[in-house]
């Protein structure tokens, strides 16, 4: 069951968004979160089939011998998907005066 939620929010949080887009720039990022998610499926399969686990299984288990290694793993994913989130959104935030410089 984890599973199938997992796969429908990265569903619902990287690829549906883009449906409200317009124009050619909507289709490149539907291609682009399209392959992100087929190569995510790929590479689940492949593990599955190679190891018997799932990627994340992989991760969890490294994550239990190594804490602090995981920790900042964790840290370096969540910097990067927030830099990526204001480097979209820096021209509305630009815009609605919540930064004053370019």
């Amino acid at each position: 069951m984890g599973e199938v939620l997992f796969i429908s929010g990265m569903v619902c949080g990287l690829i549906l968004p883009f449906i409200f887009l317009t124009g050619k720039g909507r289709m490149y990022w539907l291609i682009l979160m399209s392959i992100i998610g087929i190569l995510l499926v790929a590479t689940e399969l492949i593990s599955v089939v190679d190891t018997g686990r799932t990627i994340s299984q992989h991760f969890w288990d490294w994550s239990l011998l190594h804490p602090k290694s995981a920790l900042m793993v964790l840290g370096m994913l969540f910097c990067g998907w927030m830099v990526l989130l204001i480097h979209l959104g820096w021209k509305l935030l630009k815009k609605m005066g919540v930064v004053k410089h370019d």
